[in-house]
């Protein structure tokens, strides 16, 4: 895969009711060596941060000799799951 895509759910499906979870989808560049012959195909990966209240992506880049930020989407939880007690 060559590019990064990130999505909520409401992004390309209409939710009919408020009981419906949320769904992030995301979809990674490819992390490992560029394809022979794609001239100009990224490099890079994404990196999920998650806590009880947000979930945010990071999408990184190879660029020259390091991989770089560049882009992050965040998203609140609509329906977290109640922390588990032992």
């Amino acid at each position: 895969m060559h590019q990064a895509s990130i999505a909520e759910r409401r992004e390309f499906e209409a939710l009919d009711g408020a009981s419906v979870r949320s769904l992030v989808l995301v979809t990674a560049p490819g992390f490992s060596r560029v394809r022979p012959h794609r001239k100009g195909e990224a490099l890079g990966l994404n990196v999920i941060e998650a806590d009880t209240e947000t979930l945010a992506v990071l999408t990184y880049a190879w660029v020259g000799t390091r991989f770089e930020q560049i882009g992050r989407r965040s998203f609140g939880r609509l329906n977290p799951r109640p922390e588990r007690t032992p």
